[in-house]
């Protein structure tokens, strides 16, 4: 597996940050647990810890509000999450994580900033 630029996005929604991972075990760190995909829209992946909610994590705003926009998906994500993308630089879904990109980390950071009130007044 190749070294990828994601985006953790911990429960706290003021914190939003670029890692590194490279194999399962480092995605596994970063939600704290065993992993879940979730596919977003414009080609952007979100690996959640898949017992967040038996597990009683926080409620992670930024990560639900995204899921609310850019999914099918109406439900709260709980824990930190990993972004990536689920396409390459030739926008082919081949299996790979690949970079989060630009675009994707500036919207993160601004839906940071409000999420928490968003998500609880819904």
């Amino acid at each position: 597996m190749q070294k990828v630029k994601a985006l953790l996005v911990k429960a706290n929604p003021t914190e939003v940050s670029k890692v590194e991972v490279s194999n399962l075990d480092d995605y596994r760190k970063a939600v704290n647990g065993h992993i879940e995909h979730i596919m977003l829209n414009e080609g952007l992946s979100m690996y959640i810890n898949e017992e967040g909610k038996l597990l009683d994590l926080p409620v992670n705003p930024t990560a639900t509000l995204a899921t609310m926009i850019n999914s099918r998906i109406e439900d709260v994500i709980c824990g930190d999450v990993l972004i990536t993308s689920h396409l390459s630089p030739d926008g082919v879904r081949d299996g790979a994580d690949y970079d989060v990109p630009t675009w994707a980390v500036d919207a993160f950071e601004y839906l940071a900033k409000f999420a928490d009130k968003a998500v609880l007044q819904r």
